[in-house]
C-alpha cells in the first residue's frame, strides 16, 4: 500500500509498505522520526566537513605538514592522521606498549615514528593505508585505535628492532615491509611509463605501445602504426607504417625494452 509519509525534515514521500498493519505503522513511525535520504547525506557531507575542519585545526597545532591532494582527500586524510596522532600522544605517554623494551628504545623510536608522520604530506598516502585496514564485508567498520596505530607506525619503521621495541610483532613488521616494497615497485614502474610516454610522443608517436614476450626467445614491441622484433628468429625486422624514421623507431623501442627487460608491459602515447 502507499502511504504519504512527512519525514523528519519537513519534506514529503510516498512509500510502498507491506506486511501487517503493526509493522507497517511502526515503519510510518521510524520515516517520520528521520530525514529523508537527500538531507540525510546533505548532514552527513556537513558533519564530515566540519569533522575535518576541526581536525585539520588539531594538525596544525602540533605543526603536521600541509596535506596535498584533491579536497575530498585532504578533508579525509585530516581526519585519519587526527586519529593516529592522538594514538601516538597515548604511545609516547607510554599507554600502548605491548613487548617489554629497553625504555630508552622506546622512546627514541616513538619520537622518530611521531617525526616521520609529522612530515608526511601525501593524503593518498594516510587514505591508502587506512583503506587498506578496512574490513571488505563491513567497510564503514572504523578500524580499531590499537590496529591504526600498528599499521601507521610500522610503514616508518625500517629496522626489526625498532618494531619490537614499540611493540609490533615480527610478522606484522614483515608483512607492511612487503606491502611498501609492492608499492614503491608500483610507483616506479609508473614514472618509467611517465617517462617513455613523453619520449614517445615527442618523437611524434600516438597510440598503443607494447613489449610481448613468448616465452620462447621471441621480444617484440607492437604499436598501432609500427611492430619491431629485438630476439628470436625475426630479429632486426621493422615494420614502420609512421612519417617517423626508421632509426628513431628502433632508437626508442630499444630503449623501453631496457627498462623492462624481463616483463611484459603496455602503455598509451
Amino acid at each position: 500500500m502507499k502511504y504519504d509519509v512527512q519525514r523528519s525534515c519537513g519534506h514529503d514521500e510516498v512509500h510502498d509498505l507491506f506486511r501487517s498493519a503493526a509493522e507497517r505503522q511502526r515503519k510510518i513511525r521510524w520515516l517520520k522520526s528521520t530525514p529523508c535520504e537527500s538531507c540525510y547525506r546533505e548532514e552527513q557531507k556537513q558533519n564530515c566537513k566540519t569533522n575535518s575542519e576541526m581536525a585539520a585545526k588539531t594538525n596544525q597545532a602540533r605543526k603536521a605538514a600541509l596535506l596535498l591532494g584533491s579536497v575530498a582527500q585532504v578533508n579525509w586524510a585530516e581526519t585519519i592522521r587526527q586519529a593516529v596522532f592522538n594514538a601516538l600522544d597515548e604511545a609516547l605517554a607510554g599507554k600502548t606498549i605491548l613487548l617489554d623494551a629497553k625504555t630508552k628504545d622506546r622512546k627514541r623510536v616513538w619520537k622518530s615514528v611521531s617525526s616521520q608522520l609529522l612530515a608526511i604530506p601525501e593524503a593518498s598516502w594516510w587514505i591508502g593505508i587506512y583503506k587498506s585496514l578496512l574490513d571488505p564485508v563491513n567497510p564503514r567498520k572504523t578500524p580499531s585505535t590499537h590496529t591504526l596505530l600498528t599499521e601507521f607506525v610500522a610503514h616508518c619503521l625500517s629496522k626489526v628492532e625498532d618494531a619490537h621495541a614499540v611493540g609490533i610483532t615480527t610478522e606484522v613488521f614483515s608483512r607492511v615491509q612487503i606491502a611498501k616494497a609492492r608499492a614503491n615497485a608500483v610507483i616506479e614502474n609508473k614514472i618509467k611509463v611517465d617517462s617513455f610516454i613523453a619520449k614517445g610522443r615527442a618523437i611524434g608517436l600516438k597510440g598503443r605501445v607494447k613489449i610481448w614476450r613468448d616465452g620462447k626467445g621471441s621480444v617484440s614491441i607492437f604499436a598501432d602504426d609500427f611492430s619491431f622484433t629485438a630476439e628470436g628468429r625475426w630479429a632486426g625486422k621493422l615494420e614502420n607504417e609512421t612519417k617517423i624514421s626508421n632509426k628513431k623507431i628502433v632508437e626508442f623501442c630499444k630503449e623501453v625494452l631496457d627498462a623492462w627487460p624481463k616483463t611484459q608491459e603496455q602503455f598509451y602515447c
